[in-house]
Parts: C-alpha cells; structure tokens; sequence
C-alpha cells in the first residue's frame, strides 16, 4: 500500500513540477513610455498571430512571455519608431528550471520551455524619446543603462 501511495504521489509531483509555470506564470507585465507622453503604442506579435493591442503611452500590458512584438509608437507631429519587445531567459527562470531539475520534474521542464514562462520581455521598461518630425535618430535606451537600443527600420 505504501508503495501505491509513494508512486501515486511520485507521478504527481512529475506532472505538476513546471515551476517556472507556477511561479511567474506564463504573462510578463511590460511598461511603455514616451516622451513626450501621450502617444499610441500598437502593439503586435511578430508572427502575426496574435491581435494587435493598443495603449497610450505611460502604460502597461500583459503579454505572453512566449512571443516576442514589435511594438509601434506613434503621435501626431513626431516620427513614428518601431521596437522589438524579445523573450529573454530570466535569472528567476534559470531557477525555475533549477527546481524543475532538482526534483526530477523532465515533464515540468518542458512545460516551462514551451510556455515561455522562463523568459521575460525585454526590454521592460520600454522608455521611447520621440523625436518632431524632421530630425535625425530616435533614441531608446535600456533600463539602467544610456546604451541606445535601436529602431527597427521603417517599412516605407
């Protein structure tokens, strides 16, 4: 009887241990903003197969950590920009998988893999100077850094 228990326990432990799943989930909260403020964000995946979304600039959204987006701002009287929101592999991930690991959990391994829930969307914040109409090289820096993060060429 012990035995039942111990394996029945054994195979739920191998089929709920996603914890990168459990414990971020599989949404990341992302912050877009502008200055000047005020300017629509679109936002869309890029395979297309999500709905775009919109919002206006400060703002939050929760998206998939799985797929990456591009992400449109755009307000009248300033050049419109196009950046690049990537799933990257977080440190709280890593740790995730780690547990995955430690405790034999190969199916919640790979739950966490294909669900993206180890990854967080980069970069977040996604702070946008936007420049009037006429001038040269909009600017994004990442968080915590001045390093610039450069726009996706327009598609004119």
């Amino acid at each position: 009887m012990k035995f039942v228990v111990k394996t029945a326990l054994f195979g739920a432990l191998m089929f709920t241990s996603a914890c990168a799943t459990v414990t971020k989930g599989t949404e990341d909260t992302v912050r877009l903003e502008t200055s000047p403020p005020t300017a629509q964000a679109t936002i869309s995946d890029t395979r297309h197969i999500l709905r775009d979304v919109t919002c206006v600039t400060p703002c939050k959204l929760e998206l998939n950590r799985k797929w990456a987006y591009y992400v449109t701002f755009e307000k009248h009287g300033y050049e419109a920009q196009t950046h690049l929101l990537e799933p990257r592999l977080s440190s709280d991930g890593v740790a995730g998988m780690g547990g995955n690991i430690l405790l034999g959990g190969i199916i919640g391994a790979g739950v966490d893999a294909s669900t993206g829930a180890m990854n967080d969307l980069k970069p977040n914040p996604l702070s946008v100077v936007l420049l009037p109409n006429g001038t040269d090289a909009p600017v994004a820096t990442a968080p915590g850094t001045d390093l610039p993060i450069e726009p996706i060429p327009s598609k004119k």
